[in-house]
């Protein structure tokens, strides 16, 4: 049995913007402007990533997730992202801390947003909203995804009607965390994606 190294580019890009929330589109645009990692190549020429490439991806992700800009953080090593990650962390206090249920079901719901798929979006962010609670959904999935969304909207990286899919998802799910405290009239809205 051979043990596989760290540095081994091994994971397909698929794997890595599902273990690390970045897009295939916005990983691919990260390494041609600001050189975060150099994958490795299969023998047909298909990107691939060291467990190295994921955990300074991730970090990369945590970072931009903080509010910094990418540009900034792109130029630190490892070890000083690493460094500043925790110390954004510690600065956000216990009831901020990112944690893998938080990165998992940000990455789910924006895998449903590229793929325009209103149905596992919505049961995704119903899901989270049930394992993370109101308040992280809201502050912690749905505030960054929205910002996400509006940024490569506007960049031309993601057509109208993937943000126009996403936005009504949201409110519907929105709608649907409230229901409960409206009491109950008899009269339920219906909220439909076009």
């Amino acid at each position: 049995m051979s043990i596989l190294s760290v540095s081994q580019p091994r994971h397909p890009i698929r794997v890595v913007s599902t273990r690390t929330g970045v897009s295939p589109t916005l990983l691919r645009a990260w390494e041609r402007r600001y050189g975060v990692v150099e994958p490795g190549r299969s023998e047909g020429g298909q990107r691939l990533y060291s467990d190295d490439d994921i955990e300074r991806l991730l970090l990369l992700k945590r970072a931009t997730d903080a509010g910094r800009a990418i540009r900034r953080v792109a130029e630190l090593e490892t070890d000083a992202l690493r460094e500043l990650v925790r110390e954004d962390r510690s600065a956000m206090g216990p009831a901020q801390v990112g944690d893998e249920r938080v990165d998992g079901a940000l990455a789910a719901a924006w895998s449903a947003v590229e793929e325009m798929d209103a149905e596992g979006l919505e049961t995704e962010l119903r899901r989270a909203v049930v394992t993370l609670g109101a308040s992280a959904f809201t502050d912690r999935l749905v505030a960054p995804l929205l910002r996400t969304i509006g940024e490569r909207w506007v960049e031309g990286r993601m057509r109208p009607a993937h943000e126009h899919m996403a936005t009504e998802v949201i409110k519907r799910v929105l709608h649907w965390m409230v229901e409960p405290s409206r009491g109950e009239t008899g009269v339920r809205e219906s909220w439909s994606v076009r």
